[in-house]
């Protein structure tokens, strides 16, 4: 059975032809970029080439009249598409809480070199007493537990 397409209908599958086309490219880069570095947001953006992708195809199929319930395939990618968008949304922000905590964290680690401030250096031995406390149940009584003990800073700034 032949079928008359209209000229803008034509245009309109070319222009989704070539859409499809991006993002079949953006999908291939996506996935060689999620291999590279992995992370939550770049895998919503492969659902979301693939969501895109599939959306154009259904687009293609209902303007050669090839299918008669792509448009209801397509919408229902639409609200699809909407959703990955906004858990996209989403994610980059916490990813970028993530971020902001990793670089608190490292500076917070980084100052463990408190060592050097005080005068030690690595390697050598210092005496220092260690007290802990108690309370005694029977007498209420708080009492002070104190020891010598060396400790050595070594490579790794591990105190041993």
């Amino acid at each position: 059975m032949i079928y008359q397409v209209h000229e803008i209908e034509v245009f309109e599958g070319i222009v989704s032809f070539i859409v499809m086309f991006i993002f079949l490219i953006g999908l291939i880069l996506s996935v060689i970029s999620l291999q590279k570095n992995r992370s939550q947001t770049k895998f919503f953006v492969i659902l979301l080439m693939i969501s895109g992708f599939l959306y154009t195809f259904s687009n293609i199929f209902e303007k050669f009249e090839m299918w008669d319930r792509a448009d209801e395939f397509g919408d229902s990618f639409i609200l699809f598409f909407a959703t990955i968008l906004l858990i996209i949304g989403v994610v980059v922000i916490l990813e970028e809480k993530l971020h902001t905590s990793e670089k608190k964290y490292r500076e917070a680690y980084n100052r463990l070199n408190f060592y050097k401030d005080l005068g030690l250096e690595k390697g050598n031995l210092y005496e220092i007493f260690a007290t802990t406390f108690y309370i005694n149940t029977e007498t209420s009584v708080l009492v002070p537990n104190t020891s010598c003990m060396g400790i050595r800073f070594i490579n790794d700034d591990v105190i041993t």
